[in-house]
């Protein structure tokens, strides 16, 4: 299981698909970043801006949902060594991993709960 917390770094609208993709820094060379439709953003009440603080927790099982802002299922389907990536898709919707510590924990084809928190 992945449990950080970071800071916005990176901010992409991708307007043809009503999508924000966010890049957070969870560490020294860490990121994640992940693609969320901006409908769910306006359900939560959250326009992303950098430096934004946020709590993200990566895991096999769907554990605990309740004190989640965003909770969305994917699967892992590549993993890029060099980069130390493991790249998931949620529904069609991007989730990368880039961490030399938490590439080993996750194999493709694997089921991953991918859930976030403003902090």
């Amino acid at each position: 299981m992945m449990s950080v917390k970071g800071k916005v770094k990176g901010l992409e609208r991708l307007h043809y698909a009503y999508v924000t993709k966010i890049t957070v820094e969870v560490g020294k060379k860490e990121e994640v970043v992940f693609e969320i439709p901006d409908k769910i953003l306006d359900e939560i009440n959250w326009s992303p801006s950098l430096n934004d603080r946020v709590e993200i927790e990566v895991s096999k099982e769907a554990g605990d949902t309740d004190a989640w802002n965003i909770v969305m299922m994917g699967e892992v389907y590549l993993k890029k060594e060099e980069e130390k990536k493991v790249i998931a898709s949620m529904g069609g919707l991007q989730l990368s991993i880039i961490s030399e510590k938490y590439y080993p924990e996750f194999k493709v084809g694997d089921k991953v709960y991918f859930k976030l928190k403003r902090i």
